[in-house]
């Protein structure tokens, strides 16, 4: 059977005057019946939650029905564990940090329940009811999603004491969470079970944490050819690309929960990379007359858009509707030449489609 002990500093006790030892020992006898009493009613809240029925959980304690009834009615439920649900959902990186977001674990003394999670602020920012006590935090490495279910089931009958033992104290200049003395001794439990931040690489075991991998262990620098990105693979399909590298990556992790830093930056730039590479140049030219003969074609009737740059420099120079003489031209750049009547040229840089569209209008004019 497991008991708690409470030690009474007599030496302490006894050197106070007569007075204050009375009070004193009435806070003690007090807080012990408070912690006796907080204790029972989770007796009784777990059993009944354990076979289902006040009855049952009667029997099994030994108490009368109507006294089961009236603990279950009149005392608060037991603390609820809310669960990590996704794999390494505790980790979070946002964009443009250096480092992940902190972990905890927290303990929410008003409403009953014990969580974990990531803290949503950048900054080290806290909300009003962790700052005066209501919710408490304590920091946790990133965790796998079972381990921190798990460690929350250890924490949950350390949070019921928690929860049943503090009272709301004003202490002048707001509404404080205070706990009572069996509550702080929980939370020491509490605090050992989460280990010291100093100390996570020997208290938490690589299966229980999420297993972080950089660009450089993720990629090998072949994914062009091996996932067979080019110019033309959209996003969708370079988070498809990503979503294999991680499947596979989390095979051999230790932990079995991975995430990957940077990778979908990695594939985009080496896409954007192709994009640039297959990038042509066109040339664009003005001519004034008739259409001349030559390897250039009106974007228009083409299906090409003409750039916003491109326009703006074709009307600087007359081009529009008060000069039906001026006409728009584009070419390829194995194509561009010197056209009769030309006014001026520029060139710009186009994805490989646009280039096929002038190239399939010069065949259909050739056939």
């Amino acid at each position: 059977m497991y008991y708690r002990y409470y030690r009474i500093d007599w030496e302490a006790l006894n050197s106070l005057p007569p007075a204050e030892q009375m009070t004193a020992l009435a806070e003690i006898i007090s807080s012990v019946q408070r912690a006796c009493s907080a204790a029972r009613d989770r007796i009784v809240h777990r059993t009944i939650e354990a076979l289902g029925t006040q009855r049952a959980a009667a029997q099994v304690l030994g108490m009368k029905p109507a006294r089961t009834n009236q603990i279950a009615k009149e005392t608060p439920v037991t603390v609820q564990i809310i669960t990590c649900d996704t794999p390494a959902e505790l980790y979070r990186r946002y964009p443009g940090q250096r480092e992940a977001q902190p972990v905890y674990v927290e303990v929410d003394l008003r409403n009953r329940t014990v969580s974990a999670d990531y803290d949503p602020e950048v900054g080290g920012g806290v909300p009003a009811s962790v700052y005066h006590g209501f919710e408490r935090r304590y920091p946790i490495p990133p965790l796998t999603s079972a381990a921190a279910n798990e460690l929350l089931e250890r924490v949950r009958p350390l949070a019921e004491r928690m929860c049943s033992d503090w009272e709301e104290h004003w202490d002048g200049d707001s509404l404080v969470a205070v706990l009572g003395g069996d509550a702080l001794a929980a939370e020491a439990e509490v605090e050992a079970l989460v280990g010291d931040p100093q100390d996570w690489g020997d208290h938490w075991d690589a299966s229980e944490r999420v297993t972080v991998w950089d660009v450089d262990g993720a990629t090998n620098g072949d994914e062009v050819e091996e996932y067979g990105i080019t110019a033309a693979t959209t996003d969708e399909e370079l988070e498809g690309i990503e979503e294999q590298i991680l499947d596979a990556l989390t095979e051999v992790s230790p932990s079995g929960e991975a995430v990957l830093e940077g990778v979908d930056e990695y594939l985009r730039s080496e896409r954007d990379r192709l994009v640039e590479e297959a990038r042509e140049t066109l040339y664009w030219s003005l001519v004034e007359g008739a259409i001349p003969a030559g390897r250039a074609v009106d974007p228009e009737p083409a299906g090409l858009t003409v750039p916003d740059e491109v326009l703006s420099w074709a009307e600087g120079h007359g081009f529009g509707p008060e000069r039906p003489d001026i006409y728009l031209l584009v070419a390829t750049e194995e194509d561009a030449e010197d056209l009769d009547g030309e006014i001026d040229w520029m060139k710009t840089q186009a994805d490989p489609g646009e280039a096929g569209k002038i190239r399939a209008a010069l065949a259909q004019r050739d056939a």
